[in-house]
């Protein structure tokens, strides 16, 4: 069956370039594990979302006399190779001051949520839109927003007013009905008087200063604004309508204590009036900033998506090049060892659904590692990132040591030197040939390497896709095979 004979070499063929597929794969992974080379551009991008918000990015006058921002893409050290700095400088180059410090604080509060690397330092593999503006609430709102801490500690005074009000107004002059009104709007404010003990620390030498306590969760203050805007202003002039209507058909007696709790009503309106007005003014630029950077969120991690592909597709070029030369990987060569070596290739054909089910293995692994990477428990993920890392150097060997097994001997060292001082600065004629001939044999492993460069760049998925179709249409011509024989068998006593 030469059909199947030239089958199964292509199937060698192709189990040899997936198995150096999951070489440069576990390489490529290796290298993104040690040099947080995601990080990195995740990082980059954050700092470009900041600036772009906060617009403190100089402009710059381009050719044509247009702005221009200076920090563009094509400005970013080449990007790529911007990965590969085992120890970078800052993404910060030309950005305002606020920016790096947004950056900065973002920074430390995802180490101590435990986005971390091996090393311990931060990390992200993953930014989900919703845990940045959590933690950007959690630590900037002074950095987004300017005298946001003042207007902040002014919101607060007024709530301290709301309480004073309130004890001005005398309950037992209150009519029935509106008495359990009042009582009800108590209830009512009763949280914010508590967010307001919890978030602010008095000034033990001024009794009527305070300061917002560090650390405050803007989550925390929103709820007090949410507070307002509920059922006290409602119940409040219910209450003061039925104190309205109580005092119009009041004895002149009885008119004098219904005025002053009337003021005193007043006078509680007047301070959640006067609160919402601050917190307005102190949450308003915030929130429209947080809003800003969810709606430019998506918009720049596109962008960080398309460079971290490009960037992985640039890598795993260089990386399946130093794999072929490092091994030998010249396709001429294996395809000439596989076609004229029946053991090798039944071998390979014979292990390739045992290595295809390898790519399906580690994709599932660094699946897991992905989701590690995510661990809110800074020890927790040093030590996982370590254990990955050893898994993924263990597994890297183990795909070496198995492509050697075949007979494919690696370039040594020693190869190299015997070629450099004896091959190719040897003019003379030797074993191999003239110098012309040797330089074109030397021709042909290069581009056999090249070659093979070209075809690992497509990727071990493709490869994997590829080989199991390779196994279908074997299958089939098997079977036509099969039943043709036992055509040929039932009719062999035909006399026709």
């Amino acid at each position: 069956m030469p059909n199947l004979d030239l089958l199964d070499n292509i199937i060698a063929l192709v189990v040899v370039i997936l198995l150096l597929s999951l070489i440069v794969q576990s390489l490529q992974s290796l290298f993104k594990k040690l040099l947080s080379m995601k990080s990195k551009q995740i990082e980059d991008s954050l700092i470009d979302l900041f600036d772009s918000v906060l617009r403190e990015r100089q402009a710059a006058p381009a050719a044509d006399g247009t702005v221009t921002r200076a920090r563009s893409l094509a400005t970013r050290k080449a990007g790529f190779m911007k990965m590969f700095t085992i120890f970078p400088s800052s993404p910060t180059e030309q950005v305002g001051p606020r920016a790096k410090e947004l950056l900065n604080a973002v920074k430390r509060e995802m180490t101590e949520l435990g986005r971390v690397d091996f090393r311990g330092n931060f990390a992200l593999d993953s930014l989900s839109k919703g845990d940045l503006l959590n933690v950007i609430a959690r630590v900037a709102p002074n950095t987004i927003v300017d005298g946001f801490n003042d207007k902040l500690t002014a919101a607060m005074q007024k709530i301290k007013e709301i309480e004073t009000a309130i004890t001005r107004v005398k309950a037992a002059d209150l009519p029935g009905e509106a008495n359990a009104l009042f009582a009800r709007m108590q209830e009512v404010l009763a949280p914010l008087q508590q967010h307001y003990r919890s978030l602010v620390t008095p000034d033990a030498n001024d009794p009527n200063s305070i300061s917002v306590r560090a650390g405050l969760v803007v989550a925390d203050i929103l709820a007090l604004r949410q507070v307002l805007f509920s059922d006290t202003l409602e119940l409040l002039g219910k209450t003061q309508r039925i104190v309205a209507e109580e005092k119009a058909k009041a004895p002149d007696a009885a008119k004098p204590a219904l005025e002053e709790v009337e003021k005193g009503l007043a006078g509680v309106a007047a301070a959640i009036n006067g609160t919402r007005t601050a917190l307005d003014d102190a949450f308003g630029g915030f929130k429209s900033k947080l809003t800003e950077i969810e709606s430019w969120f998506d918009t720049v991690m596109q962008g960080f998506e398309e460079r971290y592909q490009r960037g992985m597709k640039s890598l795993s070029i260089i990386l399946g090049a130093v794999v072929v030369v490092l091994l030998n990987a010249n396709v001429f060569a294996i395809y000439k060892s596989i076609s004229v070596n029946e053991a090798l290739r039944s071998n390979l054909v014979n292990q390739g659904q045992e290595i295809a089910d390898l790519q399906e293995d580690i994709a599932t692994l660094e699946e897991k590692d992905a989701v590690t990477a995510t661990t809110t428990a800074s020890v927790a993920v040093t030590t996982a990132s370590n254990e990955t890392l050893a898994q993924k150097k263990k597994r890297l060997d183990s795909l070496v040591d198995r492509y050697t097994m075949f007979g494919f001997k690696p370039t040594t060292w020693n190869q190299f030197l015997t070629w450099v001082q004896d091959d190719l600065f040897s003019f003379d004629g030797n074993e191999n040939g003239s110098w012309l001939a040797r330089r074109g044999d030397d021709f042909r492993t290069i581009l056999g390497w090249l070659v093979m460069t070209m075809l690992l760049s497509l990727g071990a998925p493709f490869w994997h896709d590829a080989l199991q179709s390779l196994f279908g249409v074997k299958n089939l011509l098997q079977k036509k095979n099969e039943q043709r024989n036992v055509e040929q068998a039932r009719g062999a006593g035909n006399p026709a």
